[in-house]
């Protein structure tokens, strides 16, 4: 098996388990604090143990060579936390997850500004067509679809700072942000637990609790912080489309939670722009 079917296979595997990850979050039906809480430290630490057992030694100066990227990286991965708990607890997610899957428009742009990379017609082209979809998505909510506006700008604060967290690692490249992974989680458990009146987890949660904690994050975060390394990045964007794709399915699946015609009409607008983007973009490079 050569390298870039590794990638593939990698990268898509990382995909579908995140999938299921917001089904195990309307599961928990905890509050929005001590969900942040307890996924951050589960997530977190089994992360970091993992770079740990791998690294010994090693992993100290692998955090330390990063330098001012570190505590960029962190807040923008504790926000992007926040800012998708809150969506899944307040609309859609179908809602959610189309808007979070425009993330790589807003890296386009914040490429632009930051990094002085000038978008080209293709890149303005999507920023356009997914800007359509998202519009039809946040105010073409039906009566009894489980939408709400709060909840939608929410998610589009997650795709901002995951955005944010791509540019990060851009600008620092060829090193890894990959080993902030667990610390980060576990800093967001840290400003969760300052905002927790009640730290137990209800019976009925701890499974799913336990499912996305250690081993959902864990094993995705190392798929997609390892596959991104053999494939090009075009082709990254394509496949993470697949947690899109299926993360809403399964919600309907297993909870009946029908999104409305509206998030469905401008979800496929949103997937179709940038799946299209993608696969033009592997077809003609640059």
């Amino acid at each position: 098996m050569n390298d870039y079917t590794k990638g593939v296979l990698i990268v898509s595997a990382g995909a579908l388990l995140y999938a299921p990850d917001s089904l195990m979050l309307r599961l928990m039906a905890m509050d929005q604090w001590p969900t942040v809480f307890w996924r951050g430290l589960l997530g977190g630490a089994v992360v970091m143990l993992a770079y740990v057992m791998v690294y010994r030694g090693k992993y100290p100066s692998m955090l330390r060579g990063l330098g001012w990227a570190a505590p960029a990286f962190i807040v923008a991965y504790v926000m992007t936390t926040v800012c998708f708990v809150y969506a899944i607890r307040e609309t859609s997610v179908a809602n959610t997850l189309f808007i979070v899957a425009i993330s790589p428009v807003f890296s386009a742009i914040i490429s632009w500004l930051a990094l002085k990379e000038t978008p080209d017609r293709r890149t303005i082209r999507t920023i356009a067509l997914a800007l359509i979809g998202v519009s039809i998505i946040a105010f073409g909510a039906e009566d009894g679809a489980p939408n709400s506006l709060p909840g939608d700008i929410a998610a589009v604060g997650a795709a901002l700072f995951l955005a944010l967290m791509f540019v990060v690692s851009r600008a620092v490249r060829p090193r890894s942000m990959s080993p902030l992974v667990g610390p980060a989680g576990l800093v967001s458990a840290v400003v969760a637990g300052f905002l927790v009146a009640d730290f137990s987890i209800p019976a009925g949660s701890l499974w799913p609790l336990l499912a996305m904690g250690l081993i959902i994050m864990p094993i995705a975060t190392w798929c997609l912080t390892t596959g991104p390394r053999l494939i090009p990045a075009p082709e990254v964007s394509l496949l993470m489309l697949i947690e899109a794709v299926f993360g809403p399915l399964i919600v309907w699946w297993a909870l009946s939670e029908y999104p409305g015609d509206a998030t469905l009409i401008g979800g496929a607008i949103v997937l179709g722009a940038l799946a299209w983007s993608s696969y033009d973009r592997l077809k003609t490079p640059g």
